[in-house]
Parts: C-alpha cells; structure tokens; sequence
C-alpha cells in the first residue's frame, strides 16, 4: 500500500509550496533552468561550497539540496562529505547534479551520502519526481524518529513501573512488530534483513535486471471531477492488482509515482529469469485493467488504460542515502525502460529489442522497427501479443 505521505500527494500537492530547496551551482544558466522547473517551491541559491553550507546551517535550512558535483574550489562532493559530518544538516537529503554517468560516480557519491543523482540536462518530469520523492521521503523518516522516540518513552516508563511491567511489554512487542512491518512494506526481505543487521545496505550491481514501467494513460483529465476519497480508492484498486501480479511473478516493486508504477526483476536477488517474469506481469497487468475497465463501464466511472514499457540492462540498486527506508535503481536501464512506456500504446506492452531477444522463445511479439527515443538514438521496439 501507499504511505500516507504519497496518499496526501495525490489529494493536495500544496505542501510543495511550504518547502525549501537549496540550489548549489556555479552557472548561472542552470540555476535558471531549475529556478524555472521548480516555481512550486522555495527555493534559495549558493554559487559556490561555501556559500551552500552558510545556508545549510542557516535558522531556516533547506529541505533538500541540489548540489551540482563540478565546481570550482570546494567540489560537491566536499560539500556533501562537511554536509553529512555535521549534526546540524546531516539529515538534509542531496540530489547530485552531475553530467558524468559512470557507475564509479555514482557509487562514490552514495558512499559519502547523497540520496539521488540527476543527469543534465535535466528532464522536468524526472526532475520533479525525484525532488518530490526525496521530499516524501524525509517526512516518512522523520515520522519513523518519532516512533523510535515514543518507543524509547515507553521502555523508560517500563523501568519506574512495576505493576505496568507485563501490560508495557507487551505494548512495546506489538510497537516494534509494527515498526518492522513498516520496514517490510518499503524494502525487500533480503534488504530489511541486511539493513536490521549491518545498519547498512551496500549498493550492488546487478549486470541483467529488467526494469517495469507502467501509466495511466490520461489520468489527469479523467479524474478530473472525482473527489480526493474516489480517486485514491481508484488507484488503490488498481496498485494492489498490479502488487500481487508481481509477488507471484517473481518481480519486485519499486514504488509508486503518482499514477505511474515501477517495478523490476532480477533484484535483489539476481535470477536468469527476470525478463520472462517482467513481461509476463506487463502482459497480466493488461489484462486485470480489462477486468476494471468493464467493471467501471458499468458503474459509470472512469475507463482507465495502461502503458507499459520493459527494457533489460545493468543497474545499480540499494537503499537510497543515509538512513533512507527506500529500496531502488539507478541507471541507463531504468531511464530506456521509462522511454519504452512512453513510447508505447494504450493497453500494450512495449519491449526493447534487447528484451525481445531474451524472451522470442516464449512469448509472441509483433515488431515495430526503429523508432525514435528522447534523448536517444532509435531502438528496435516490440509489442508483446499473449504468451506463446
């Protein structure tokens, strides 16, 4: 299920305009680029190391900060590594701003703590997901101290009382059940286990992993008219047919954006199996929405419909940043993978020629030929039919 934050997003993206983003660039056009994609919030700008870190320990921080890596004098990832060794801002998520792609740079900056990277040039939709996921993400950690805290209160007052003594354990038992099957709802088993032991998760590549993109396809014109209740009861129906579609095709949910949903196989457990299972769920995917879209013809609701895109590569994936409860990926595959959705049809599923190599064998696919990806070169494209 969704997080109350997320549940609060689709109701009322408000709460933007409260929050602050440090923008840390030493060019001036790209303080404007981001000045311009991201209006819905405050925002206040540093041009140099120095300057970020004054604002960071300022009475008023930032939320977030976007922190360019290639600068002059004091570098962003000195500047995270000063940002995370102070009590004071240790916990402000950092976004990378970087046009370096490779893995070495990217596995640095999550050693030194950042929660994400953003390649220039920037795409605003991307941009926006990113930015209001590391925001989301930060109220979600923040409501987790707070059970820690309330947690800790309740082992004190266990000591002075006596006569509480059995009622209070049995209070803080069912405190902590909770407070791992929070853990279990946003991470993956293996990685909650891995997190509860180490402290820690190491960010892993995984060199074959298939990554899942689905959208409702005008989404934001048909809900329009439906009260917050209805349309999140609406997404609600449909996430928790798309989770058990996965659970039982061997593929792992990443999360939820908005009316998008993203999931990926091969992690974090690698597997040989994972582009089979991640077209196979695109295809049952299709074919529950065929299911809601009678059910809602009769009603008299919306008939929603579905893009999907698949594509299989290399990624990286792990918990983002420092005491982050999120599990995702990162990487060229995730990025061909979301150009495969948007690229595609309603009620399809669109597959990589890469993919389509990997699972010809076993399911019937009709060839589209080569087709033009933003900010790509043309990749062969696929339509999966039914399985063979």
């Amino acid at each position: 299920m969704e997080s109350d934050t997320s549940i609060r997003t689709h109701q009322d993206d408000n709460w933007m305009f409260e929050k602050t983003i440090l923008l840390v660039d030493d060019t001036p056009e790209n303080i404007d680029i981001l000045n311009e994609l991201l209006t819905l919030f405050k925002r206040k700008v540093a041009t140099d190391g120095a300057k970020a870190l004054q604002l960071a320990k300022s009475a008023n921080p930032p939320d977030l900060i976007l922190l360019d890596i290639d600068m002059p004098g004091m570098n962003g990832f000195e500047v995270c590594k000063m940002l995370k060794r102070n009590p004071e801002t240790q916990d402000i998520p950092v976004i990378f701003l970087t046009a370096d792609t490779d893995k070495k740079t990217t596995v640095a900056g999550f050693k030194l703590g950042a929660s994400d990277f953003m390649t220039k040039p920037f795409d605003p939709d991307e941009l926006m997901v990113r930015v209001k996921t590391q925001l989301e993400l930060r109220e979600s950690r923040q409501k987790l101290e707070t059970i820690v805290q309330q947690l800790e209160l309740s082992s004190a007052l266990l000591k002075q009382s006596g006569q509480e003594l059995n009622r209070q354990k049995n209070e803080l038992e069912k405190e902590k059940k909770t407070a791992n099957n929070l853990l279990l709802n946003v991470l993956p088993e293996y990685i909650a286990k891995e997190l509860k032991e180490k402290g820690q998760v190491t960010p892993r590549h995984f060199p074959i992993a298939t990554v899942l993109f689905a959208d409702l396809v005008n989404f934001s014109s048909l809900s329009k008219g439906m009260s917050p209740g209805e349309m999140v009861d609406e997404l609600n129906t449909l996430f928790v047919g798309f989770d058990e579609i996965l659970e039982r095709n061997n593929m792992e949910k990443i999360k939820t954006i908005g009316d998008g949903y993203m999931a990926a196989g091969g992690v974090p457990l690698q597997n040989n199996t994972n582009p089979i299972d991640a077209v196979r769920s695109g295809l049952e995917m299709c074919e529950f929405l065929k299911i809601i879209q009678e059910s809602n013809t009769r009603a008299g609701k919306p008939v929603w419909d579905i893009r999907i895109g698949i594509h299989t590569g290399d990624l990286i994936a792990g918990v983002i940043g420092k005491n982050k409860f999120v599990y995702d990926v990162w990487g060229i595959t995730v990025n061909t993978a979301s150009r495969m959705e948007s690229a595609g049809e309603p009620g399809k599923v669109n597959i990589s020629g890469i993919t389509y190599q990997l699972v010809k064998e076993v399911f019937n696919c009709v060839p589209r030929g080569k087709l033009d990806v933003k900010n790509m070169n043309k990749m062969d494209m696929y339509f999966v039919t039914a399985e063979k």
